[in-house]
């Protein structure tokens, strides 16, 4: 069978850091399972295709995003936000020179 499910998230992001958990989170609600469920968790059927897809898209420059309060007490002046796309674009650069398997972000 065939199912889709829609979703807006509270603020609006450009990391897979961010997206590909909310994704898996979802995914699990449509298969009847907690969200909170352990990755490990086996699934109660076979899945033969899953996929996302984003609208409402935005020049990141262009979009507004009021800071958390956890980002406005941090000393460095840059939001959990950034930092996570500052990190995932020098990942994606080691990779591109290095390889898929040069580097991954640790547990």
């Amino acid at each position: 069978s065939y199912q889709t499910r829609s979703f807006t998230m509270e603020r609006p992001t450009d990391t897979a850091g961010v997206l590909y958990p909310e994704c898996v989170r979802q995914l699990k609600v449509m298969l009847g399972l907690p969200a909170s469920a352990e990755s490990a968790t086996p699934l109660p059927k076979t899945i033969r295709l899953a996929g996302m897809s984003t609208s409402s898209l935005s020049k990141a420059a262009a979009t507004a995003v009021q800071p958390s309060l956890d980002d406005m007490l941090n000393a460095r002046g840059q939001t959990s936000q950034a930092r996570l796309h500052d990190a995932e674009a020098a990942l994606d650069a080691v990779r591109r020179k290095f390889g898929n398997k040069a580097a991954q972000f640790g547990a």
